[in-house]
C-alpha cells in the first residue's frame, strides 16, 4: 500500500519506524521546513527531518512552505499514494487530506472524543485521569473530529510526567498505525463516529499557566507540576526570585494560609495549599540547575511562616 507520512515532532518518529519495520516504506515524508529556534534564532530542521537524514538518508523528505500552494498540492498528488498518515503535524487543508482514496489518518494522543486539540497528554495528567491512549481516526473538516478506526489504551501512573507518558504513547501510536494498515490492506476497516456528548478540549498550553495558585487543592497543584514539564513549568516566587517546582508529593492534614511554609527543616519543605499541603522534593531556582530540596535549603533564608508568591500579593 502506497502512503505518504506527514510528521514534524518526535512523537511521530516511532510511528514511522514501526511502519518501516513492518515492511511499509513511505513514498515520501512531509515535514515542516527549517524554522528559527533557540536564543540565536538559527534555522533548525524538524525532529522528523533530522531523524530521516541521520537514519534513512534514502527517504524522500518534502518540506513545503505552504500546503495550500497549488504547486505543492500537485506535487503531493503526483505520488499517487493510497493513504496519508499524519502524526503531530499542522492541520491539513481539505485539498490535501482528500487526495488519497483510502483516506488520511491521524494518530492522536488521547481516547477521542476526549481531549481534542494540541495538548491532550498535558491536559489528561492535569485533570487527574487514570487512563488515556491513542486514537487512529480518519481526518475530516473538524479538529480531531473524524471517524475512529481503532484505539489503544494506556494507564496514567501516579508519578507520570508529560515526558514519560508522551514517550509511551508515541510507541503505542506506532503499534496502532501498523494494526490500522493491516485493517486497510485487508479491507477490514470499519469506523465509529465520535460521540459529541463526550467531547472535551485540550487547548494549547499558555505561559500564564506557569504560576502556581496555592489556593488550589494540593492534588491539583501536584498534577499540574507533572503535567507542565517541560513547558510552561510550575513556578512560584520567593524574595522576588522564581522557583520552578519539578517534583512534589501531597501532604494530607496540613493547615495554613495558601502559600505558607508550614514546615522547614534541613531536608524538608512543606507548603500549605487550599486543601492539604505539598512536600516539595525537587525544584529549579531561577538561573540555576534543577536540584533536590535539601541542596536548595542548604543556605537558603526561607523559613517557616514565609509566604511564597508574597512579592506579587
Amino acid at each position: 500500500m502506497k502512503f505518504l507520512f506527514f510528521g514534524t515532532a518526535d512523537f511521530g518518529i516511532p510511528a514511522l519506524e514501526s511502519l518501516l519495520e513492518a515492511g511499509h516504506s513511505p513514498m515520501a515524508v512531509v515535514t515542516n521546513p527549517p524554522r528559527p529556534a533557540g536564543r540565536g534564532r538559527k534555522l533548525r530542521e524538524s525532529p522528523v527531518a533530522t531523524h530521516c537524514r541521520q537514519n534513512h538518508p534514502n527517504l524522500v523528505v518534502e518540506t513545503p512552505n505552504d500546503l495550500r500552494d497549488p504547486s505543492c498540492i500537485e506535487r503531493i498528488q503526483r505520488y499517487g499514494a493510497d493513504v496519508f498518515v499524519v502524526v503531530a503535524f499542522s492541520l491539513l487543508p481539505e485539498e490535501i487530506f482528500s487526495i488519497p482514496p483510502k483516506g488520511t489518518f491521524n494518530i492522536h494522543g488521547s481516547l477521542l472524543p476526549a481531549y481534542r486539540g494540541p495538548a491532550p497528554i498535558h491536559r489528561a495528567i492535569a485533570a487527574g485521569e487514570t487512563e488515556t491512549g491513542v486514537t487512529v481516526f480518519r481526518i475530516d473538516h473538524g479538529v480531531d473530529t473524524g471517524a475512529i478506526l481503532l484505539q489503544r489504551t494506556e494507564p496514567i501512573f501516579p508519578d507520570d510526567t508529560t515526558p514519560t507518558l508522551y514517550h509511551r504513547l508515541s510507541l503505542l501510536g506506532g503499534e496502532a498505525i501498523v494494526d490500522a494498515f493491516g485493517l486497510l490492506e485487508n479491507n477490514e476497516d470499519t469506523y465509529v463516529a465520535q460521540d459529541e456528548r463526550r467531547a472535551s478540549r485540550a487547548p494549547l498550553l499558555r505561559k500564564s499557566e506557569e504560576r502556581i495558585d496555592w489556593s488550589e487543592d494540593a492534588r491539583v497543584i501536584e498534577r499540574k507540576i507533572r503535567a507542565f514539564i517541560p513547558f510552561p513549568g510550575s513556578a512560584t516566587l520567593y524574595n522576588g526570585q522564581k522557583l520552578t517546582l519539578t517534583r512534589a508529593q501531597v501532604e494530607p492534614g496540613i493547615d495554613g494560609a495558601p502559600g505558607e511554609v508550614v514546615r522547614r527543616t534541613k531536608k524538608e519543605l512543606i507548603v500549605a495549599c487550599g486543601v492539604d499541603g505539598l512536600k516539595i522534593e525537587r525544584l529549579k531556582p531561577q538561573g540555576r540547575k534543577e536540584m533536590p530540596i535539601d541542596a536548595y535549603l542548604n543556605g537558603s533564608s526561607l523559613k517557616e511562616g514565609c509566604m511564597l508568591d508574597e512579592a506579587e500579593k
